[in-house]
């Protein structure tokens, strides 16, 4: 739980790549943990063992993203932890991109991240999970097709809700 004092600030450990990961600890199975100050974007190492303040003035704009994540998470049973969310299956092969589909009491969510620094395709291997969807971050339209690869930017992540 001190990860962030001894290893860096989320910046310095995740850079680029903070809001796919974040979108994908989000909707995995389990429990998300945000450390202090992450939700505003911290971009300094916090004292140990010491009093040291946030600056929660959001300067990085980073909590209207993890409102929006809270919000999908309670919003969203297929993506609860434990036995009462649904449990992760994946709907793609590419070691750089995972695709997956969770199902709970009606409720789907399909989730698209790509893990890496470089633009990457996306190939469904789930055709129960082929559809046009909307983004839930952006509003976006993206099908999703058997043998129809999907073009992915670096770090972009896709949440949808059929």
């Amino acid at each position: 739980h001190d990860e962030n004092s001894w290893a860096g600030t989320i910046n310095e450990r995740y850079g680029a790549s903070q809001k796919a990961f974040a979108a994908f600890i989000f909707t995995a199975y389990g429990v998300p943990m945000l450390y202090s100050g992450q939700e505003v974007g911290l971009d300094k190492r916090l004292a140990f063992f010491e009093k040291d303040s946030i600056d929660w003035s959001d300067p990085n704009h980073y909590q209207t993203f993890y409102t929006k994540l809270v919000q999908f998470r309670l919003n969203n049973p297929a993506v609860w932890g434990g036995e009462y969310g649904g449990m992760p299956m994946r709907i793609n092969a590419e070691p750089n991109v995972y695709a997956f589909k969770r199902v709970k009491d009606g409720n789907t969510v399909i989730g698209v991240i790509n893990f890496s620094a470089e633009a990457q395709t996306m190939t469904l291997t789930d055709a129960a999970a082929a559809g046009t969807y909307n983004d839930y971050f952006s509003g976006a339209s993206y099908t999703l097709a058997a043998g129809q690869p999907l073009a992915l930017e670096p770090w972009q992540y896709l949440i949808f809700v059929p």
